[in-house]
């Protein structure tokens, strides 16, 4: 470990290895009662960490799934998201008010970065898509409207 730089290696999780074979991966609820203490998201969400931890700082990687018929609405992070769809399709925009016609649909292969304070939202159909996302943690999201949060 380099000790005094602010990008230690050690603590991105550069000497760790890690080896998940498909059954191995461990979806949770996106939801308080999975002990994740976020719930700012819409009920239904299922997320699995592959690598670092989404609720503390440093590099993460995780795989969230969205039922059918699931909306998330405009919000933004204090970081990055870079995002690839795995399977099924999903539609996002960009903007603090949804505009379903402005939306693009992603799917299986696409991908999509938003940068640090870009509100969008995402939209599901009639599929359950899942897709990686990789992030710098603490994982934090913000509604643009306030009262879109589901606790209101």
């Amino acid at each position: 470990a380099m000790a005094g730089n602010p990008l230690n290696v050690a603590h991105q999780g550069a000497y760790d290895s890690v080896f998940l074979k498909s059954p191995q991966i461990k979806w949770e609820p996106l939801q308080a009662e999975s002990g994740t203490n976020l719930t700012a998201m819409p009920k239904g969400l299922m997320r699995a960490t592959m690598f670092g931890d989404p609720n503390k700082p440093g590099f993460c990687i995780f795989r969230m799934k969205y039922p059918p018929n699931y909306h998330v609405p405009p919000h933004f992070h204090w970081m990055a998201e870079h995002t690839t769809v795995l399977e099924g399709e999903m539609w996002m925009g960009l903007g603090n008010v949804v505009d379903e016609s402005a939306m693009t649909k992603y799917g299986p292969g696409d991908y999509f970065s938003v940068g640090v304070g870009v509100s969008h939202y995402v939209m599901t159909k009639d599929v359950s898509p899942i897709f990686e996302l990789h992030v710098m943690g603490p994982w934090q999201m913000t509604y643009a409207n306030p009262n879109d949060h589901p606790n209101k």
